[in-house]
């Protein structure tokens, strides 16, 4: 985008982003359906944050660039997070990727050391354990406020109910992402395949039974 993008042309381009983007968040979010594909939806945002920098006072607290998720709609309980559940920055460029770096290590005031693994893609969740013990498990929603999960979060065999050891602090919140191996999600959707097909033929037979045709 040109640096020098007169403030009424990015108030126009930024409102136009900032729609298709909500369209976007409420359909994948709210419905369950996908406008776009990924690469869009990030190459959108991304031009909208480069907007927002050219022209910060265009940056308004409702501004999608401030918004991590959205609000599910389950009708679960809430709960509001102590710190903002923030979501991971993207890059597009090397360029960009050494001005991240330098960004950190200059917020580190030293030498950084680096450690990269490949992004796990599954449902971001934050742990809040009260004296090691955990007392909720809840969605990062719109990052101020998510849905407790924790009946469900305990089922995650990695996930403990108490933690080990001893001393531990007042609180102490864990966040990461819950997430299903594809070996394992190909054995659960042949195992609900098999239910289905034997449900099928179980209700056939009595139908028959019954002197259906």
């Amino acid at each position: 985008m040109p640096e020098n993008i007169s403030l009424e042309a990015a108030r126009v381009e930024a409102e136009e982003l900032t729609t298709r983007i909500l369209e976007a968040k409420d359909a994948y979010y709210g419905r369950d359906t996908s406008l776009v594909d990924d690469a869009t939806y990030d190459g959108w945002m991304h031009r909208l944050e480069e907007i927002e920098r050219l022209h910060p006072e265009l940056q308004g607290q409702d501004s999608p660039t401030q918004m991590v998720g959205a609000a599910e709609a389950t009708g679960l309980q809430t709960i509001e997070h102590a710190e903002r559940m923030l979501s991971l920055d993207n890059v597009f460029s090397l360029d960009e990727l050494r001005e991240w770096a330098a960004k950190t290590r200059a917020a580190a005031g030293r030498d950084v050391a680096w450690l990269t693994e490949l992004k796990i893609d599954g449902l971001a969740i934050n742990l809040r354990y009260e004296r090691g013990v955990l007392t909720s498990a809840a969605t990062r929603g719109d990052g101020r406020v998510g849905e407790i999960v924790t009946e469900n979060a305990l089922r995650v065999a990695g996930i403990p109910e108490r933690l080990s050891g001893s001393g531990h602090p007042a609180i102490v919140e864990v966040r990461g992402e819950v997430f299903i191996p594809v070996a394992a999600f190909e054995r659960l959707n042949a195992a609900q395949a098999a239910f289905r097909d034997r449900a099928y033929a179980e209700a056939l037979e009595r139908f028959q039974s019954r002197g259906g045709a």
